[in-house]
Order: structure tokens, then sequence, then C-alpha cells
């Protein structure tokens, strides 16, 4: 069976390379070079945290390498949904890149070794705490497979972890005090909540000093990410209704300044942890100057699209 969506439903499809759009694939072209000179930021210092990182390396410096490596993945992939004109489903990704972001922020602004530490045990706590919470509904399949020994080896190795670290010690003591004080029916905490007096997203962003984005992020980027804005794919003209079409791209001048505003933001912090020195600093400005030009450019034409 012949299967090409795009040729038979061409139709549906706005198609960005076609000869007819040569002008918004150039104006889509500048985006995307935008967005990969900011992947290639985020490569250099992947490759000068983990050339620095031994096996026993500093958890601080592996949580950051982490994190910057998923900026690199998630960036990509917002690029490569650009470069084909689909700007919509590019702001799911857009909305978890920012979290993430905001995430580090808030490992990097204060009391780094406590808040990075909780972040890397606690998906080690919440992978124990579901298997603990299902054992009795697949005990028996567990045992035949013989994954119920696998779980009380990384049970055990988790405690030995947690018992030959002071900090980890007083996290785990910490997070279970904490999910103590929750309702019987939410026993569920997030990593955040365990070393600090933050307990929402919201004030977690309150907290890295970006506050005022929140409503676009969690208002209008949500709309996608909870489809809400199905009916906004059919327009009226002449009392018909009309489909709008698939990989439509429209909107991008918001999509690409979120995602250069909280790049920016999070590699300044990145390089401030890194302590660069000055020349360094410098190159960085010289950077940000020919960015913000470029940036600006691509943006403006962005919003020439209708």
């Amino acid at each position: 069976m012949r299967i090409d969506y795009l040729n038979d439903f061409q139709n549906l499809f706005f198609d960005i390379d076609s000869d007819k759009n040569d002008n918004i694939l150039k104006i889509v072209k500048q985006s995307e070079f935008v967005l990969s000179s900011v992947i290639y930021k985020f490569g250099e210092i992947v490759n000068e945290i983990s050339n620095g990182i031994s096996v026993e390396g500093k958890l601080n410096d592996i949580i950051v390498c982490l994190f910057v490596r998923k900026f690199m993945e998630q960036l990509d992939a917002i690029n490569i949904l650009m470069r084909k004109g689909s700007f919509a489903p590019a702001q799911i990704l857009l909305r978890t890149y920012i979290e993430n972001i905001v995430s580090l922020k808030f490992i990097l602004k204060d009391d780094t070794d406590r808040r990075a530490a909780s972040y890397w045990l606690e998906h080690h706590f919440q992978e124990i705490s579901m298997w603990t919470n299902n054992l009795e509904n697949i005990e028996e399949k567990m045992i035949a497979t013989g994954d119920v020994e696998k779980f009380e080896k990384k049970k055990a190795a988790l405690q030995r972890i947690v018992d030959s670290n002071d900090l980890y010690k007083e996290i785990a003591n910490s997070r279970e005090k904490k999910l103590e004080k929750k309702p019987p029916k939410r026993k569920y905490i997030q990593w955040y909540e365990v070393c600090s007096n933050v307990s929402s997203f919201k004030k977690m962003m309150t907290d890295v000093g970006m506050e005022k984005y929140y409503e676009s992020i969690y208002g209008g980027l949500s709309f996608e990410s909870h489809s809400f804005n199905s009916t906004m794919d059919i327009s009226v003209s002449n009392e018909n209704f009309n489909l709008n079409p698939i990989r439509k791209p429209v909107e991008g001048e918001t999509l690409l300044s979120l995602a250069c505003i909280f790049s920016m933001s999070v590699l300044i912090d990145v390089y401030s942890y890194l302590g660069d020195k000055e020349n360094e600093k410098e190159e960085f400005r010289q950077y940000f100057l020919e960015f913000k030009e470029k940036r600006t450019i691509a943006e403006n034409n962005l919003n020439k699209i209708h």
C-alpha cells in the first residue's frame, strides 16, 4: 500500500517548500539560523563541562550538563517543526523547554548543592514509590519475571546512596516530613518543594524573576497543550466554513521571542556558574549583540506572515 499523505492531501497541508511559498521559507530560515546559534552555544557548554567531569564528578556539574543537553534536544525539535512550518505543535515543546530552563535557573540561583541533589534524587524516589504502590497488583507477574528482585536491589542501592551522604540524608528526611503534611489523597511532592519553600511552578518562576511570563506560558501556550484551540482551525468567509491548513506558519513571533528570552537568560546563569573570565564574557557580549540584531529581524519578518 502506497502512503504519501503530503501528496494525496495537498489541500490539507501548507507546503512551505513549494516555490510559491519561497518568501515565507526565507523568513523561517532566518528563525532557524537564530535558534541554531543558541543550540551551538549550548553545545559548547556541554563540551566544556563534560570534558571536566570524572567518573565521580561533581553532581552539580552533571546536573547542569544534563539540563543543557535537554535544552539542545528540545530547541532542535522546535527548530525542525518551525522549518516545516508546523508552528502550533512547536508551542507544546516550547512550554516544556521553558519549564526546564526555569528549573535550572532555580537550581543555580541559590543553595545549588541542595537543589541539584533534590532534583536528582526525586526521580529515584518517584520510581521507587511507583513500584511500591503498584507492587500488590503486579507482584505475581514481577515474581515470575524476576522483577521483584531487581526492584529490591534498586531500592537497596538508592538507600545506600542516601545513607552515604549527609546532604542526601537531609533531603530524604525533608521529603518524608513534607509528604506527611500532604492530604491523604495528594501524596505527591515536587522536587523544588523538598529543598525550598517554593510550592508551585508559578512561585518558582517568581523566584527566578520570570513571573511576568507565566501567563504567556500557561495562558497562551497551554491552548495547544490542552486542545483548546481545535476550533480555531476553521475560518468563515462568504457564509462558508474553511479549514485552515495543517503546518500553518503563523504566530511565530511569540514562539521565537519566548525561546530566545529564556535561552539567553539561562545562558547568562550557566556562564556565571562556570565562572567565565572577562575575555569570555566579552565574547558573549559580542555574540549577544549580533544575536539580538538577527533575532529582531527574524521576529519582525515572522510577524508579516498571515
